[in-house]
């Protein structure tokens, strides 16, 4: 579970330092950030550094999610050459490994290049993050699912992505953004989180509705109904996380509707950085939960075949 929970918190940064750059910098510049210096390029720099740490962090955890499948399902003959190539070329769970094994190298290479300020290097961390959060659907129950086909798949890349960029841009925020800002002289300190923060929240809402959205039809796909979800251990751990979510989504819209409009002071800003930080602590046991939930077998109708390899 825990090599789980590190490659799908690596998949989530990368996801959420693309968003940060593509979604959240522009419309902060446009919002007023751009006349405080050199501060979204600090924005950018910072992402990309990000990205490039997340992205190794997630080249170095990949062999050792291929060992411990390879044990999983093949025991004392885990390292056996063939085993190893039958699991990686001729399953679904291989697939998928192979596909986060590629994405993780590209975007590894695009941030690389994006750090040297080449403006390609964004396009191929893109795509790198693309093969990124389609590579746990086509490994995992979504696969499996006997309904939905390859609407299962859809959904379930559109739910890593969706939560990649609200969270993973949150943590830019935190780590990038407001730091950055207030490095900054006197009022431009509070000008600039202001204009930060009202452009990362139109695309946090918009994620968290498609977090919702995706993760209640994988609920119902996955489910079935409403016994399952309280009988069944999957529906439990996902009452969990359901639960977790809701403490998420709160804190996200406490700061959006009460901290935010009022953001005229560093005390402001101060009490901003507290509520988000306990957003995104929690959102990590989300991640921690769900690194469980999807190697917990659901209730729902699966393929009996493809369920075998499932990590």
């Amino acid at each position: 579970s825990f090599i789980r929970w590190l490659t799908f918190v690596s998949i989530l940064a990368v996801t959420g330092a693309i968003a940060f750059r593509c979604g959240v910098v522009p419309l902060a510049v446009r919002g007023g950030a751009g006349a405080t210096g050199r501060v979204p390029g600090t924005w950018v720099a910072g992402a990309a550094a990000a990205g490039l740490a997340a992205a190794v962090l997630l080249i170095a955890v990949t062999p050792a999610r291929l060992v411990m499948q390879a044990y999983a399902v093949n025991g004392g003959a885990a390292l056996d050459p063939s085993a190893l190539g039958a699991l990686v070329g001729a399953t679904r769970w291989g697939a998928g490994w192979v596909l986060q094994a590629a994405g993780s190298v590209l975007a590894a290479g695009g941030f690389l290049a994006a750090r040297r300020e080449r403006q390609s290097g964004w396009v191929i961390a893109a795509i790198g993050a693309a093969a990124l959060v389609v590579s746990p659907a086509i490994s995992g129950h979504a696969a499996a699912a006997r309904i939905g086909g390859p609407w299962a798949i859809l959904s379930d890349a559109l739910h890593v992505a969706a939560a990649g960029g609200w969270m993973g841009s949150l943590a830019m925020m935190l780590a990038v953004g407001i730091p950055a800002a207030m490095r900054l002289e006197g009022g431009d300190r509070v000008r600039t989180v202001s204009s930060l923060v009202h452009a990362f929240s139109p695309l946090a809402l918009t994620l968290a509705g498609l977090v919702v959205a995706s993760g209640s039809f994988a609920m119902w796909l996955h489910v079935g109904s409403i016994d399952a979800l309280l009988d069944a251990r999957y529906g439990r751990i996902l009452l969990w996380k359901l639960a977790a979510i809701a403490f998420v989504v709160g804190a996200g819209a406490y700061n959006f509707l009460r901290i935010r409009p009022a953001l005229r002071d560093e005390a402001s800003v101060a009490r901003l950085r507290r509520i988000a930080a306990f957003e995104l602590a929690v959102g990590i046991v989300v991640v921690a939960i769900t690194a469980v939930l999807v190697a917990t077998g659901t209730p729902g109708p699966v393929d009996d075949a493809a369920t075998a390899l499932m990590p």
